[in-house]
């Protein structure tokens, strides 16, 4: 699977697990329009799809918005050594009983 087909994939399983339409979702995120969240996931076929050309404030807050179903590794196309993480203990927790509770 390509890259932007595994970022496509990615972005749309998460809008459709809340309920969002695009938007919704972009209302979430500062400074993106409905339509960069359409191109992302392959609904402009007049616009590269491709995330790697993404700015990093639009990577960053789409990561931020749709945590842990979207991540740095949708983006990439090349394997990462280094990982996003919680910033302190309470968002961790946070994290981890989002994560038990959805799967």
């Amino acid at each position: 699977m390509l890259k932007e087909d595994r970022l496509a994939t990615a972005l749309i399983k998460a809008r459709e697990k809340r309920g969002w339409t695009h938007y919704s979702a972009t209302q979430r995120m500062d400074g993106i329009g409905h339509w960069t969240l359409r191109t992302l996931e392959g609904m402009n076929p007049d616009r590269d799809t491709r995330g790697i050309d993404c700015r990093l404030k639009t990577v960053v807050e789409i990561i931020r918005v749709y945590w842990p179903d979207v991540t740095l590794d949708d983006f990439s196309e090349t394997p990462l050594h280094f990982k996003l993480v919680a910033k302190n203990a309470t968002s961790d927790r946070k994290l981890k009983g989002f994560m038990k509770a959805t799967g």
